[in-house]
């Protein structure tokens, strides 16, 4: 995900025009549908791999980071479905700019920024610990890939 949430807490949200503030919220939608698609590929590949992960005995590191992935896309499909109820109410108050909704409209805004960063920094956290977990188990197939090639096959 890009980096959300590097302005000051509240004083954009507050100030900014809604012409600012509408497009972040669309690239939220769009990053959250990104992020979901890479979760799952970790998941995939922590599936792929699982058989050599158990070898490296790291059973439960694999299991660990597959849930915490899994549990990540419902937490990020959640913020997806708020996400596209604010861009409604973000068109509402563009339809209707003397409408009392705009402070709640910003709060609802801020609190959202404020989940992205922390999904973010959570998902960036897992990805480290899914390349620990399978960089070596990938390094060692690469190995045993390419002594098979250098073998001659005998007759």
């Amino acid at each position: 995900m890009k980096k959300v949430g590097k302005r000051p807490k509240w004083v954009y949200t507050q100030k900014a025009d809604w012409k600012e503030i509408y497009p972040l919220a669309q690239n939220w939608k769009s990053e959250l549908l990104f992020s979901s698609d890479e979760q799952l590929f970790y998941v995939r590949m922590i599936n792929n791999y699982f058989g050599w992960i158990i070898r490296r005995k790291n059973i439960n590191a694999g299991r660990d980071l597959k849930t915490d992935l899994l549990e990540l896309d419902k937490v990020g499909q959640d913020l997806l479905r708020k996400t596209k109820k604010h861009l409604y109410q973000w068109v509402r108050i563009m339809e209707d700019p003397e409408g009392n909704d705009g402070g709640i409209v910003r709060m609802k805004h801020q609190y959202l920024e404020d989940r992205m960063v922390h999904t973010e920094n959570t998902f960036r956290t897992l990805k480290k610990d899914v390349f620990v977990i399978t960089e070596p188990v990938m390094e060692s197939e690469k190995k045993v890939r390419l002594n098979l090639k250098s073998k001659p096959i005998s007759a």
